[in-house]
């Protein structure tokens, strides 16, 4: 919880209360994970359902914000072929981004309209240093 002062105009940062768990679905399969959560300030909640197999994972995030007003991503990875990985993420907006990871590598090209976006893609690369 934490106040400001800018510029003489006096804001507030309100406190986040969550309340979350776990969805016990590795009982029907082993597989499957889930959570759900819920911001008791915001009047938000996030339902989180994923499945991992061998090289594929799924995972599905939905967001229903204090408007009730729903939103959806769908991601898709595999990481089948030697060293490389594979994404897809799709949002219910018709946007999202296609991905493609080798070693500390990343390409990622956004998605708009259902179209790839090159003149937006990017490639990073993660490095660190152990002192």
């Amino acid at each position: 919880y934490e106040m400001s002062s800018v510029t003489g105009v006096q804001t507030c940062a309100l406190p986040i209360f969550r309340i979350s768990a776990d969805i016990p679905l590795s009982d029907v399969n082993a597989d499957l994970t889930g959570s759900v959560d819920y911001d008791l300030v915001g009047k938000d909640a996030n339902i989180r359902i994923g499945y991992h197999k061998d090289d594929i994972t799924v995972r599905l995030r939905t967001n229903v914000d204090s408007d009730k007003k729903a939103k959806t991503t769908i991601n898709l990875d595999y990481s089948g072929i030697e060293g490389i990985g594979v994404g897809v993420e799709v949002k219910d907006d018709k946007t999202g981004a296609l991905t493609v990871t080798k070693d500390d590598f990343k390409l990622k090209v956004p998605v708009k309209d259902n179209k790839p976006n090159a003149e937006e893609a990017s490639i990073t690369y993660n490095w660190g240093i152990d002192m």
